[in-house]
């Protein structure tokens, strides 16, 4: 009998239908998917709103990436080494730019040339082309344009270290520079007790302590207010008479830093989380102030008070997205949903109707909200 080449290729008749049966199988798999798309029903579903948020979130990522304040950027001559936290934001700069610059001169950092303004980490290579022109840093060949006519003639008079404002450090003589690092040094708690610890200011020059040091007059511990007795059965005095207490919201740069461990570069994020608010609505929110200390907030507390209400607020039923979003207590998420509610059911009769919103169900941030909405 002749054999075959190929035995292993032959397949009996079991073998034939489950290899018939297995590609069934296969067939019906791969193809179940396909067949139940088919006999679905085809269903819609409104994603309108959620196109809405997703717009609006890639609109406040796309601001925050070039570090603009919605209308607020303004271009203008500045000095890296002595602009105001004020200035870096409304140069367009974010907060925490802001913030690091203030930071990095408070460690003593200087910017020499204007390239060296790139040294701040945070500060994006947008933002530095942007700002690169309108840079100019004083030096003694080139003085800002109030010093053209030549420095101001250094004046001697009696000065406490621990109460003289900076304004007064600079009439004294001192630069900028030493006047802030005093500022600084007090704003973490440091006191001078006696006149040779202003001796040991690090910025301060050995001539200009010998200059100073005979109308150094640093007041007794005395003249500091004492704890008060505990007295059992009587109220105890408050720390300063409400008449000498601060009004939060008309209270000036220069007035917050008289208080307590306020310097420069706090007092100027006050006043500026103050005007993004719109006023205060309590002596509370002074506390969310960025960068303030809460230690530094409850020693300074009861000698604030809320003497004038909120001086802006924003209309419910007129407010564009932006204007809400630029508030510190909305996002572009929160002013969609407000316009898109304002959209489907007309304009609101009350700011407690927000409460109608389904997103809007933290009472306790309706309640922080409410002060700063109208309906009229």
């Amino acid at each position: 009998m002749k054999k075959r080449p190929l035995p292993y290729l032959e397949f009996n008749r079991g073998e034939r239908n489950a290899a018939a049966a297995l590609v069934f199988v296969c067939l019906a798999v791969f193809l179940a998917p396909e067949i139940g798309r088919l006999l679905r029903p085809e269903t819609s579903t409104d994603f309108s709103e959620i196109r809405q948020a997703v717009a609006a979130l890639r609109e406040s990522v796309s601001q925050a990436g070039d570090g603009l304040a919605d209308g607020e950027t303004q271009l203008f001559k500045f000095d890296p080494n002595t602009a105001t936290f004020d200035d870096f934001v409304r140069l367009g700069l974010p907060e925490r730019v802001a913030n690091a610059i203030l930071n990095y001169r408070e460690h003593g950092g200087r910017f020499g040339v204007p390239d060296d303004f790139q040294k701040i980490y945070t500060l994006s290579a947008a933002d530095f082309e942007r700002l690169r022109d309108y840079i100019e840093i004083a030096t003694p060949e080139n003085p800002p344009a109030a010093a053209q006519a030549g420095p101001r003639p250094a004046q001697n008079f009696p000065f406490d270290p621990n109460t003289a404002t900076t304004a007064d450090f600079v009439r004294l003589g001192l630069s900028e520079r030493t006047a802030q690092s005093i500022e600084n040094y007090r704003s973490k708690g440091g006191i001078f007790r006696q006149k040779s610890d202003f001796r040991k200011l690090y910025l301060l020059a050995e001539a200009d302590y010998l200059r100073l040091e005979p109308f150094i007059e640093i007041a007794a511990p005395t003249a500091a207010q004492p704890p008060q007795p505990i007295t059992y059965g009587s109220q105890p005095a408050p720390t300063k008479p409400a008449k000498n207490r601060l009004d939060i919201n008309r209270a000036t740069t220069e007035e917050w830093q008289q208080l307590p461990g306020i310097g420069t570069a706090r007092a100027q994020k006050i006043t500026y989380f103050r005007e993004k608010l719109g006023g205060f609505a309590s002596v509370t929110q002074v506390g969310e102030s960025r960068g303030l200390p809460d230690s530094v907030f409850q020693e300074i507390k009861t000698m604030l008070e809320m003497g004038t209400p909120v001086f802006r607020k924003i209309n419910l039923n007129t407010a564009t997205a932006d204007e809400l979003a630029a508030h510190p207590y909305f996002d572009k998420r929160q002013a969609t949903l407000i316009l898109s509610y304002r959209a489907q059911h007309g304009q609101f009769r009350s700011v407690n109707d927000l409460a109608r919103i389904g997103a809007f169900k933290d009472a306790a941030w309706l309640e922080k909200v409410k002060p700063y909405l109208t309906v009229d």
